[in-house]
């Protein structure tokens, strides 16, 4: 007996993006229609009919070197329609890695481990009238996982007080990052792309001093130490580096870390849209002879943890506690996806951007 056959759309990138300094553009992605056959499963994989998709700065890592084409891989909201896997059930709600495309064989055993079954949280019957589901790809999906589970492997003894740097603080997961330690009573130092945007951190999100990078290219240091000062901060300098560029901005910091003080190493984005992508520390010395930590977190490697992070965050965001911003797309195209991430990348919206694809609507 054959094979039923599916016919979908699906979105490939021209592997010659990784070109330096060379940003995505809609030349670099071709939207197509395939038709192929269901999948016939085997033990723990998973057919899945993808619902929403949500943009973070590391795909553009997933474009592989070369010429030819490939498909592009993130994480998405799915709705799991075959399964082999007890832990996903056929008809669940799931958040996992996925291909821009409408429907997603996952067979993978790195990828299906990350897989996670948002319905099934215990907080997701009592709080799902008031969470969008899109949100689950966004400060409840991988940015904010990753901004969660960073301070809980890899932020050491947070104390009120301590002064943190977060970059790029603007995206989701700078947003959540701030919040949670404002919580914990840190003074929080941001810095992002516009006005609007600094605007919404230090008067919506409660940071304590944030600026305008693109305003302060060659005085950053300057800025900060300003920054340090208006907040008081107890040792005059950083405690905590969030580094979430890997650029220029880690000597500067580097050079205002307290003694002791901590890095947390948690993206390198500007080192993709660099000319010259390989920015080497210069102020490596500060390191040895301040006494530094530097630690880095992959989000990957501790999937074990996200039942934690729902149970912790899901009442924050449900309760107002936590506010975010996200731009979702409804009744979304394919192409949507892949038009909407090159103005992500260009840093034109504000927190995080999903596609919710119109045919495949959850009802």
């Amino acid at each position: 007996m054959s094979q039923t056959q599916l016919t979908f759309k699906r979105v490939l990138v021209n592997r010659a993006i990784q070109g330096e300094g060379v940003r995505p553009s809609k030349s670099h992605f071709r939207t197509i229609t395939v038709t192929e056959p269901v999948p016939e499963l085997q033990d723990n994989e998973v057919f899945l009919k993808n619902l929403s998709f949500g943009h973070d700065t590391y795909i553009i890592y997933n474009f592989p070197e070369g010429e030819t084409e490939s498909r592009v891989r993130g994480y998405a909201l799915s709705r799991v329609l075959d399964s082999k896997n007890p832990k996903l059930p056929k008809g669940s709600l799931i958040f996992a890695p996925s291909y821009w495309e409408e429907y997603t064989h996952l067979f993978e055993p790195f990828f299906i481990r990350q897989a996670f079954p948002v319905d099934q949280h215990k907080f997701y019957d009592k709080y799902k009238d008031r969470i969008p589901l899109a949100t689950y790809n966004g400060i409840l999906g991988m940015s904010g996982f990753t901004g969660w589970g960073s301070l809980e492997v890899s932020g050491g003894d947070l104390k009120p007080g301590q002064v943190i740097y977060i970059p790029s603080a603007a995206g989701t997961l700078g947003q959540l990052v701030g919040q949670l330690l404002k919580r914990k009573g840190l003074k929080v130092i941001g810095s992002a792309g516009s006005q609007a945007k600094i605007d919404y951190l230090t008067q919506e999100l409660g940071f304590d001093f944030a600026f305008n990078y693109k305003e302060h290219q060659d005085n950053k240091k300057a800025i900060l130490q300003e920054g340090l000062a208006k907040i008081g901060a107890p040792g005059g300098g950083l405690d905590i580096f969030y580094d979430l560029v890997g650029d220029e901005t880690v000597d500067v910091a580097l050079e205002l870390l307290n003694p002791r003080g901590r890095v947390i190493a948690v993206g390198f984005l500007s080192n993709k849209l660099l000319e010259d992508p390989l920015y080497g520390i210069r102020q490596y010395v500060q390191i040895l002879f301040k006494e530094l930590t530097v630690v880095g977190h992959a989000v990957w490697e501790h999937f074990e943890l996200l039942p934690r992070f729902f149970e912790e965050v899901v009442p924050l965001v449900a309760e107002g506690q936590i506010k975010y911003r996200e731009n979702v797309l409804e009744q979304g195209t394919l192409e949507q996806v892949s038009d909407s991430y090159i103005d992500f990348i260009e840093g034109k919206y504000t927190g995080k951007v999903s596609v919710n694809l119109a045919s495949t609507k959850e009802e």
